[in-house]
């Protein structure tokens, strides 16, 4: 496959095939889009809320972790050494004896629902996250940090092992004389741009609403603002992390010049836990909506046409191609796309030469900047749900490569007990 550098995808150049991976926020609107040993000393700088320890029982300083010890295999970690964990943090310790264990534990993506880590540490802060990094080294645990928690391979969480959840740390901050917006590694997309839209500030982001800060931006970020204004690591204009070593890390232009680079889009994302993010904002503006639909037996030459125009409109347009099918056993093919308000017609009838077709229906308007969040997003919050989901980018649409797009299409309708 030719290789795609990033101004390709950002320009529209390549084809982005991610019909499921969308659908897996909300699959059953069709009248809208549907939406990643020791101890170390305690830091105060860079925590962006707190939260004291629960009530109920077993917790508190001078008890285990809520619900009670969980004990590990010979040589791991007993009682006494959970019951110092948990009353080292600031946050909580949740065990698998815990009554809301099988709550605390949960992905967005049911699929994962077997996954039993030992215990969830409910960090209020960078030096629970410390904390607990150590502890796991100490013992021989594997680790692994959640935020959001809608990675599609389940990545946020592990059968015998340390979750190290992040959502206490949600708080979300904007300073105007910098225009730079400061939000935990657990806030959610939904309550961040709520919270800068207050301030007629944005940040590029995807739209799935409980979608968390830190897994989109460390997995670069793609979404409707994309083209305009960058992958969401793009803004980014620093971050605290916690590495391996247990130590709290300011990370920005001309500081932790290696990880910088590679939590911008170099490395994965796997070099330690993030605890807040500062991210460039841009102005919020209204947005125009588009929506054109084709019949299935046209699902080639839309494929084909949508690719073509991804490459040539504006900057200031995005738009996004669904395959889809109903519970009735219906099919269509819909273009989802968004502008500069007041520029929506224009497009549907650029699309409509590109495609070389007259869509069966066309809808077009516009929304305040909030309404549009909403409407590409569903609404305010997502419901968990089951789903598999993938994603390939290429370099150019063939007609050999629209024909393949469409024949797996109907394999995984066909798998999903559409007939």
């Amino acid at each position: 496959m030719p290789s795609v550098s990033r101004r390709r995808v950002l320009s529209g150049a390549a084809a982005t095939l991610t019909a499921a991976a969308v659908a897996a926020c909300d699959p059953s609107r069709r009248n809208a889009p549907a939406p990643t040993t020791g101890t170390a000393p305690r830091s105060a700088a860079g925590t962006d809320t707190s939260s004291s320890r629960g009530s109920g029982p077993g917790t508190g300083p001078s008890a285990g972790p809520r619900g009670g010890p969980a004990t590990g295999a010979t040589g791991g970690p007993r009682k006494a050494d959970w019951r110092a964990l948990a009353a080292s943090l600031d946050g909580d310790l949740v065990s698998r004896f815990a009554p809301d264990y099988a709550e605390v534990k949960q992905l967005f993506n049911t699929r994962f629902d077997h996954a039993r880590p030992v215990a969830v540490v409910e960090a209020a802060g960078p030096a629970d996250v410390s904390e607990t990094i150590l502890f796991a080294q100490r013992f021989g645990l594997r680790s692994r940090p959640r935020a959001g928690g809608h990675s599609y391979v389940g990545a946020s969480t592990l059968d015998d092992g340390l979750v190290i959840d992040v959502r206490r740390m949600r708080a979300i901050r904007y300073d105007p004389a910098g225009r730079v917006a400061t939000v935990g590694a657990g806030a959610q997309l939904y309550a961040m741009h709520a919270a800068l839209a207050r301030h007629g500030r944005s940040i590029p982001t995807g739209t799935c609403p409980t979608v968390g800060a830190t897994g989109l931006t460390l997995g670069g970020g793609l979404g409707i603002d994309n083209r305009a204004h960058g992958l969401t690591c793009d803004a980014l204009t620093g971050l605290t992390m916690v590495t391996a070593d247990g130590t709290v890390r300011r990370i920005g232009p001309g500081r932790e010049g290696d990880l910088w680079w590679a939590t911008r889009g170099g490395g994965g994302g796997n070099f330690g836990v993030v605890t807040s993010l500062s991210y460039r904002t841009h102005a919020a503006r209204p947005i125009g909506v588009f929506l054109v639909s084709f019949r299935w037996d046209q699902a080639g030459a839309v494929l084909r046409g949508w690719a073509a125009r991804a490459r040539s409109m504006p900057r200031s347009a995005w738009c996004n191609l669904h395959l889809e099918a109903g519970a009735d056993g219906s099919t269509g093919v819909r273009i989802v796309g968004a502008c500069s308000e007041g520029d929506q017609d224009a497009q549907v009838a650029a699309m409509e030469r590109a495609v070389g077709l007259e869509a069966t229906s066309v809808s077009t308007f516009g929304k305040a900047f909030m309404d549009g969040v909403r409407y590409f997003a569903g609404g305010t919050t997502s419901s968990r749900q089951a789903f598999v989901a993938g994603s390939d980018v290429v370099a150019r649409m063939s007609r050999t490569l629209s024909l393949r797009c469409r024949a797996s299409w109907h394999v995984g309708r066909r798998a999903a007990g559409h007939r």
